[in-house]
Parts: structure tokens; sequence; C-alpha cells
């Protein structure tokens, strides 16, 4: 059994104290949100979701998943935990926490990805807590952020030229674009999706995952889509809006989609919603770290840098080896699955 620290308590609370402590951190992402614990639960996986508290009150959270490889055991923590990174008695107590789930549940490994930016002083950060650089990517290290505290008219000034003339032909050319979170809806996203992997070679999410997630969310994520005036449907997008961020966290094309300005009118439209929502930010959710043009992220890296975000690079996955016999192997297989993919 798992002991908290004299000065920690690492414990449950509910859904509204999650929820109202989240909303007031600026680091706050949908991959700490209480509805991501809750989609890998009805999804058959074992989360971790502990609230911090230091003299009774509340200073951070953190979920984390335990997931199943051939290779072994992995625990995962995405976009997190929140805590402050500037304190060190709760950066060791939390990650002493991590570590001692991670080993208590036989893991192989943990891997973490904070929300904290790529420098030196972060990297030391993980290496003097036993941590080494993780051999793959772990949930849009590497992103475009559009900042959402301007006007439509500023952001559309901001883009790159012809993303400008590309969003400005959509409306001309009347291209329709819509959302729901419907069981139709997700279908037929999932349905395109899978004809987009195929052409693109890439593994797409499951309609289970997409569904659970929608509903989970519950209406905070939305399948926007595009189509022409006679109902030719173009491009698709899974956007999740959560503590005053919009994540473009899942897409979709069909094959006559390049022939129209589609993509452009979803994102402007995601753009302008994003807006209405209050959010602060919109996350374009990946982009290819370095100028390679044979990144798998090459050509969608230059779609989405045209509306005019600013990168962002996050400390890249930190891994905690729990079982290093075995963790070799893991080591061995991501990075050869990173070279085949075209991640590198």
């Amino acid at each position: 059994m798992m002991k908290n620290n004299v000065n920690f308590i690492f414990k449950d609370i509910n859904k509204k104290e999650w929820t109202d402590f989240l909303s007031h951190q600026d680091c706050s992402n949908f991959l700490q949100s209480w509805e991501w614990g809750d989609l890998h639960k009805k999804l058959g996986y074992r989360v971790l979701r502990k609230a911090i508290f230091r003299g009774g009150s509340l200073c951070g959270v953190a979920i984390g998943i335990i997931k199943n490889a051939k290779r072994g055991k992995y625990f995962e923590v995405g976009g997190g935990p929140i805590i402050d990174w500037n304190d060190n008695e709760m950066v060791d107590n939390t990650l002493n926490y991590l570590k001692t789930y991670a080993k208590i549940n036989e893991c192989v490994f943990m891997r973490l990805r904070p929300q904290l930016l790529e420098n030196e002083k972060n990297e030391y950060l993980f290496r003097s807590h036993n941590f080494r650089f993780a051999p793959m990517h772990l949930y849009a290290e590497h992103t475009t952020i559009v900042d959402l505290n301007k006007s439509p008219d500023v952001i559309l000034k901001n883009m790159r030229r012809q993303t400008r003339y590309e969003v400005k032909k959509s409306i001309k050319d009347k291209i329709i674009v819509e959302y729901n979170d419907d069981d139709k809806s997700i279908k037929e996203f999932c349905e395109v999706q899978r004809d987009t992997a195929q052409r693109q070679n890439f593994v797409p999410s499951s309609e289970l995952f997409i569904s659970t997630l929608v509903k989970e969310f519950d209406g905070k994520a939305r399948i926007y889509k595009s189509f022409t005036q006679d109902g030719k449907l173009l491009s698709l997008g899974l956007v999740i809006f959560c503590y005053k961020e919009a994540d473009y966290f899942e897409a979709a094309s069909t094959d006559i989609s390049r022939h129209y300005p589609g993509a452009y009118a979803l994102q402007w439209r995601i753009i302008n919603d994003a807006i209405i929502e209050k959010d602060l930010r919109y996350n374009l959710w990946g982009i290819a770290y370095n100028h390679n043009p044979k990144h798998r992220y090459a050509k969608v890296t230059t779609f989405k840098h045209g509306f005019g975000g600013e990168d962002v690079a996050y400390l890249h996955a930190q891994d905690f080896v729990v079982n290093k016999v075995k963790y070799i192997l893991t080591l061995i297989v991501e990075t050869l699955r990173k070279k085949v993919r075209g991640l590198y």
C-alpha cells in the first residue's frame, strides 16, 4: 500500500473539485481532465486519479493510465501532473508517488510528458530524478498554438497569405461547416478516418475509442465537418474544448477534399467557435519537430503553420525505468517503429 508523505496527502476528490481546480491553472489540458480518466476506465484501463494536498490545501492533480503492450505493462502520464514545477518539495513527492505506483503495479516503466517547455533546466530536472528520454514522443510534444486573445480580423491578418486566401475562397465558395456529436457523426468520422489512414499510411483510432471519448466529454468534444453546397463531404475534425483550450485532436478527409478549400473553412469555423467559447488558445495538436521533408508530419506542418500560431515544444517524454531488462525490448521496438513510421 502506498504511503503519503507527512506534508503531502494524495487522495480522491469529486469531479467538481477536480474541475474547479483545473479551471484556475494556466497549463490545464484535457489529458488531465476528469473526463480523460473516465474515458480510459470505460475502455477497461486501470487509472490513477489523485488530488495532491499540502496542509489541507489542494495544490495539484495527477492522472495516469496503466497500458498493456506485448513487451509489458507501462504507466502513462500525459500532459501532467498539474503541479507547481518550481516547488522542489512538491515535485519530489509527486514524482516519488508516481514511481511507487508504477512499481507496485509491476510496470516495466513509467512514461511521463508534462506541460513543461523543452529546455535544459527541465531536462536536468528529470535527469536528477532518474528519468531518461523516451524513444517515442507522447501526445503532441511539438505543436503550434494560435492565440485567441485577438479579434477574428487580426487572427486572419496574421495568417500566411496563401492560407488567408484559401479561407476567403472557402467563404466565397460557400463551403458549409457544421458540427455534431451524435452516433451518426461518430460513425461517419471513423469511416472517413479509416479511408484517410489507408491513403496516408497511419493507424486510425478505433470507433470504440472515438465514441467513448465523445460521450465522456459530453458536448466538449465536437465532430466538425465541411462540405460543398451540393453535399460533397470534404474534411472532418474532432475538437476538444477543455479548460480554455481547444485541441484539434483527430482529423480525417475524403479523397476529393484536395480539390476544395474545405480544410481551411473547417479551421476558420473552429477558431471562431473557440473565440465564442472564450478559449484562450487553439492547439493544432502536433507538427514535425524539424525541417525533415521525410517526416510524417511534414505536409500537415506546412498546413498548420499557415494559421499564424506560435510553435511550442514541450519537454520530450521521459521514462522512469522499473524493469531494466524488459525495458531494453521497449527501446529496440520503439526505436525501429519510429524510423518505420517516419517520425525521426
